[in-house]
């Protein structure tokens, strides 16, 4: 009698039970990802739109402006909402006849793009899952950040007990003509995460928005950024409106504020951002 190549019946069962515990575990670890502060000094956050560096629509002026002011800030991270390159598959791949970028220069891009904002947090959009399993982003991002899939839901930490939670997506489900905040309005009014965040934000439709309210008893910030990746042939034949602001959204975080809505202040404009989050840090 030869032995069979295969695991045995008792031992994939326990194969199995043990790969479901581990999912559960990271599943559960996730919900939401802790990030303690080292003091209770205000800090920044410039989530940046998708990039699409490789893109010839790819704003590069604006991205690397955007990227300047967050590298000099102090106090200030970045968050990549996804979408770091085309990426093409399938019959998208003839859309490379159109890039001015190999696809070699085109993670070389984005390894300049996430190497220079020192990411806090790195969602995986659709183009780049894209990769599947061979995802260079792996490797790219380096220690000292985060990188989840589509979503990721972060709390942040400050010793003096104030506590931010942020639902930070590629995109929301749901859309609608009339608002472009209609994705995050929704998960925010009826909470299907489980998790009452402060600020709910995406990217992926290359338009950007802003709204702040008091919902349910909290203050909450809803927001989109546009990402750089101008108006190109797809948009101007589905007769999409051209947007031009708004590539990033910066959330400036005061723990020790002296309201309710003083706790995060949102901005479109990077360098407003920047020169807030300055004069926050430097009060007596």
């Amino acid at each position: 009698v030869l032995p069979g190549g295969e695991m045995p019946t008792d031992e994939l069962i326990e194969f199995m039970t043990s790969n479901y515990q581990k999912r559960r575990e990271a599943e559960k670890a996730r919900k939401p990802i802790p990030i303690k502060m080292t003091d209770d000094q205000p800090v920044g956050l410039m989530f940046f739109g998708d990039p699409h560096v490789d893109s010839p629509q790819c704003d590069w002026p604006e991205l690397r402006r955007c990227v300047a002011i967050c590298q000099v800030t102090e106090g200030m991270r970045g968050v990549s909402l996804g979408d770091h390159t085309d990426n093409w598959i399938g019959r998208l791949q003839a859309e490379y006849a159109k890039s001015n970028a190999t696809t070699k220069q085109a993670w070389q891009l984005a390894d300049w793009f996430i190497t220079s904002i020192d990411p806090l947090l790195i969602i995986k959009g659709n183009h780049d899952a894209w990769s599947g399993s061979g995802d260079p982003l792996e490797y790219i991002r380096g220690v000292g950040n985060i990188y989840e899939n589509w979503q990721a839901m972060v709390e942040l930490l400050w010793p003096n007990g104030k506590r931010a939670v942020l639902d930070v997506r590629h995109d929301h489900p749901g859309g609608s003509q009339w608002h472009p905040l209609h994705g995050q309005v929704k998960e925010a009014r009826y909470n299907k995460s489980g998790l009452s965040a402060d600020i709910y934000i995406a990217g992926h439709r290359h338009t950007w928005g802003m709204m702040t309210t008091e919902m349910q008893g909290r203050v909450v910030h809803m927001c989109r950024a546009k990402g750089f990746k101008g108006h190109g042939e797809y948009e101007e034949v589905k007769g999409f409106e051209a947007q031009h602001l708004g590539h990033t959204i910066t959330a400036v975080f005061d723990p020790d504020p002296v309201s309710a809505t003083g706790f995060i202040s949102v901005f479109a404009e990077p360098q407003e951002a920047a020169e807030f989050l300055t004069y926050k840090r430097g009060r007596p």
